[in-house]
Order: structure tokens, then C-alpha cells, then sequence
């Protein structure tokens, strides 16, 4: 009886357990992007060391978007390598068409890769939930105000 309970009660919480991954981007699973490259010993990004904005280690695969297009969690291949969404950075926020900066080990590699445009195919989407969880605590800084009030007006239908 005990495990019934138990089965039934993770079994619920897994169905409450809400993920939002609604975007305009959505419709399709390949999009065209402008991406860009960054490392972790920019000048910018010297304050976070090799740490992503939810406090993973930086390394090869990783990338940084605005949360509000594709938000955190969201795998992407871009030249046929998987990358996954753990950053995001304030130059990438709000832009028409949409950025994705590629995490790169090395300045030379960074320079290397410069501006591109890819198709690039959505994997999967992350949780639009999450991103809003994480951004909530940030909201001092205008690029996180600006993707979590993107998101809540995609929650509200505005």
C-alpha cells in the first residue's frame, strides 16, 4: 500500500509539474540565425569566469540566446553539432532576427568563427517555465526584464 502511495504521488507531481514551450518560433523546427561566438575571458564575461548563467561550467556545446526565443534547456544542432541553451547574454536580447553565441575555449577560436547565418534545427524545446524562474531573481538587469516580460506576455497571450 505504502508503494502505491508512493507511485501515486510521484505520479501526480510529475503531471503538476508545468513546463510552458510556446514560442513564435515554434512552428517550425529549422529557423535561420545570425551567430555569433564569445569565450569565457572576454572582458565582459571576466566577472562569471567559466560559469553559464545558471551556474553550469562552460564548455564546447554550449550556447547563449535570448530565454525568450528559445529558452533555457532548448537543444539545437547548428552545422550538424548539438548544442544545448545555458546562457544568455544582453546582446542578444530583442533582436529581430535571433542570436545564438556559441560558447568557444579559446580567443582564436572565438575570432575564428566571427558572424555567421545558419539553419539551424530545434532539437527540442526547453522550458520557457524555468527561464522565467531563473530571470525572476534577476530582474535589476534591463536584458533580464526584458526576456522575463517577453515571456510572461507570451504566458498571458499578449
Amino acid at each position: 500500500m505504502k508503494t502505491k502511495l508512493i507511485i501515486l504521488l510521484t505520479a501526480l507531481c510529475a503531471i503538476s509539474t508545468s513546463c510552458t514551450t510556446s514560442s513564435p518560433f515554434m512552428v517550425s523546427r529549422k529557423k535561420t540565425v545570425k551567430t555569433t561566438a564569445y569565450t569565457h575571458n572576454e572582458r565582459d564575461h571576466v566577472r562569471y569566469g567559466r560559469k553559464t548563467a545558471i551556474g553550469t561550467t562552460l564548455r564546447t556545446g554550449v550556447v547563449a540566446t535570448d530565454w525568450s526565443v528559445f529558452p533555457l534547456g532548448t537543444k539545437l544542432r547548428i552545422d550538424g553539432k548539438p548544442y544545448v541553451v545555458e546562457d544568455y547574454g544582453s546582446a542578444l536580447v530583442g533582436k529581430s532576427t535571433p542570436v545564438v553565441d556559441i560558447y568557444k575555449t579559446s580567443f582564436s577560436s572565438m575570432n575564428k568563427h566571427g558572424t555567421r547565418m545558419y539553419d539551424i534545427e530545434v532539437i527540442s524545446w526547453g522550458c520557457f517555465d524555468e527561464s522565467k524562474e531563473i530571470l525572476s531573481k534577476r530582474l535589476k538587469w534591463k536584458h533580464c526584464r526584458e526576456m522575463y516580460y517577453n515571456i510572461d506576455r507570451r504566458d498571458n497571450g499578449v
